[in-house]
């Protein structure tokens, strides 16, 4: 496995395995190239996947393929300890439905873990108030031949938390890196408002 099978942000993998430790089960939902599912394995999580695109590691991961935005996961209720969505939920239409669906195949007192560009750090803020615009966010695309992964739906906190609290205990809120965007300078910081992507786990509430 190369880091070109890793399609995510700097040490978000690294990031969210502690975040699952003590979970047999686990499904990575929106797996990409099932990366995360193969080392998951590897620490000694049973691992499920699924996802829009063919899984690369299918051979040794079980995959189901599903679109999001039309279906809901093909498992049935309370089948895992717990699921992780690794930049995600701001692909989907439905961000509010995506999280119920993550809700509804957790056990009792099980884990969710979402991870997402935070929109909220400091030079989002900026290229808005510049461009009325958020970096990597665009309209849906609907023209042949146009990508059909875009970020569709920025997740503040201020307004998906309340819903998330209803659902949810929120136990952890954390971030892979804080760095200066174009100069890749890393800083020491985890505050959010310098921070690259959100990592929130997710305690279901009984």
């Amino acid at each position: 496995m190369s880091n070109e099978d890793i399609m995510t942000a700097e040490g978000v993998h690294n990031k969210v395995y502690p975040l699952i430790k003590g979970c047999d089960t686990v499904l990575d939902v929106g797996c990409g190239t099932g990366a995360f599912s193969v080392k998951g394995s590897l620490y000694g999580h049973y691992m499920e996947a699924c996802g829009l695109e063919d899984c690369k590691f299918s051979d040794v991961i079980p995959f189901k393929q599903v679109d999001f935005n039309d279906n809901l996961l093909p498992y049935a209720n309370e089948s895992f300890d717990a699921a992780v969505a690794i930049e995600v939920i701001e692909h989907v239409n439905d961000p509010h439905r995506f999280i119920n669906e993550l809700y509804r195949v957790v056990k009792k007192d099980g884990v969710v873990v979402l991870t997402t560009p935070n929109v909220e750090n400091w030079y989002n803020r900026l290229y808005y108030l510049c461009t009325g615009k958020l970096l990597g966010f665009s309209p849906v695309k609907i023209k042949p031949g146009e990508p059909e992964n875009n970020h569709i739906s920025p997740i503040f906190m201020q307004i998906y938390k309340p819903y998330i609290e209803k659902l949810f205990t929120i136990e952890e809120v954390t971030t892979n890196r804080s760095f200066i965007p174009l100069l890749r300078i890393k800083l020491p910081t985890k505050h959010k408002l310098f921070s690259d992507t959100m990592i929130l786990k997710l305690r279901k509430k009984c």
